[in-house]
């Protein structure tokens, strides 16, 4: 098995750095050229995109629970009153 030389790992990290950068520089450039409403746009749908949707998530999680919960109670109680509907009979 070959052992990793230190060469290598710096040579790795080196171009990470230098597809990073590119990659920044060209998002830059894109936004930079965008026209004002469109970069307004984006920026709406991003903010409501964070705020909307966990909202969403946590309302059906919230109603989810409830509708298990509120069914394990229905058939608790039908169980215990079927059960006292044959003592008594």
């Amino acid at each position: 098995m070959n052992s990793i030389n230190l060469d290598e790992v710096t040579a790795f990290f080196r171009q990470s750095r230098h597809e990073f950068i590119y990659l920044i520089k060209k998002a830059a450039y894109l936004i930079a050229s965008l026209p004002l409403h469109s970069i307004f746009i984006a920026c709406i749908a991003i903010a409501l995109i964070f705020t909307v949707l966990p909202l969403a998530i946590s309302l059906f999680c919230i109603f989810l629970l409830l509708k298990i919960f509120s069914v394990i109670i229905i058939f608790a109680v039908r169980k215990t009153r079927r059960g006292s509907v044959k003592q008594i009979l």
